[in-house]
């Protein structure tokens, strides 16, 4: 099986809390904690991609493409943030992890998600953004 790059698989915890992080290999930050590394397959699209798509979906409005939904207490959020993005076939997720977010890990609807990279670490700008296995 070919290889395009290296995931971890990391709890994130009830909390949602990241561990202290270290850097990994390929430039993204990690916690220390991660319980398995996984080959990701290379069908898979390219990290680089899946980073563009959802930085856009973070830091930009796409009203059609990406509407508000109301989640729990009426509260008004992406639909990405909730639902996901779809990249090549693969659903990516993002975690605002110093913000309220509303995707399934955050929900505690999923559990050991497969992080692809970490944006912004320490910051308050910081975004998981994982897949599910």
């Amino acid at each position: 099986m070919a290889l395009d790059f290296l995931s971890v698989l990391v709890p994130l915890g009830a909390a949602g809390v990241l561990a202290a992080t270290a850097l990994s290999p390929w430039g993204g930050r990690l916690p220390t904690d991660a319980t398995a590394v996984l080959a990701v397959r290379a069908s898979e699209p390219a990290v680089e991609t899946v980073i563009t798509r959802i930085k856009s979906h973070v830091l930009e409005s796409h009203p059609i493409t990406d509407p508000l939904v109301t989640a729990r207490d009426n509260l008004r959020v992406k639909v990405s943030n909730r639902d996901g993005v779809r990249i090549d076939g693969a659903r990516y997720y993002y975690r605002l992890t110093q913000r309220t977010s509303f995707d399934p890990v955050s929900r505690g609807e999923a559990r050991d998600p497969v992080v692809v990279t970490v944006l912004y670490p320490g910051t308050s700008w910081e975004v998981v953004i994982y897949r599910l296995p």
